[in-house]
């Protein structure tokens, strides 16, 4: 592996690392923000509410346009899409970790009394000038 690979494991490992506090943070917010939504217009949120203002006609003209424009059931999925869509990128991260951590178990074991490199790939990578490049398919010319 090149050193720009190398830098790129390394750098899509400390975003792994610290995803799982972001995804927890963009939860809150997403979970607040409904809260705050449920408690300051919950006819937006709640179909229910909107049917029982409709059938005892108490739905004000402008509240019954916006809903008509936006809808409840398309604002929860919104919510719904967003939840779904950090738990999916929670997914594929985790199987991102788990990939290079199949990477660092090739890698070959350091020998007895030998000090453990910091970088866990550096150590078992040569430098590029003693890497020995792969040999030419039979029958191509160079």
């Amino acid at each position: 592996m090149t050193p720009k690979q190398i830098a790129f494991i390394e750098q899509r490992r400390r975003q792994i690392r610290y995803w799982p506090w972001m995804a927890a943070v963009l939860v809150a917010l997403l979970l607040a923000a409904y809260a705050w939504l449920w408690r300051a217009a919950p006819i937006n949120l709640n179909p229910e509410l909107v049917l029982e203002q409709f059938h005892a006609r108490t739905l004000g003209d402008e509240e019954l346009i916006l809903l008509a424009a936006r809808g409840t059931l398309a604002l929860a999925g919104c919510g719904l899409f967003m939840l779904v869509l950090v738990f999916l990128i929670s997914l594929s991260l985790w199987n991102e970790r788990r990939l290079i951590s199949m990477i660092d178990a090739l890698r070959p074991a350091p020998e007895a009394g030998a000090a453990v490199a910091a970088e866990p790939l550096e150590a078992a990578i040569p430098p590029e000038e003693e890497q020995v490049p792969a040999p030419a398919a039979p029958g191509q010319d160079d």
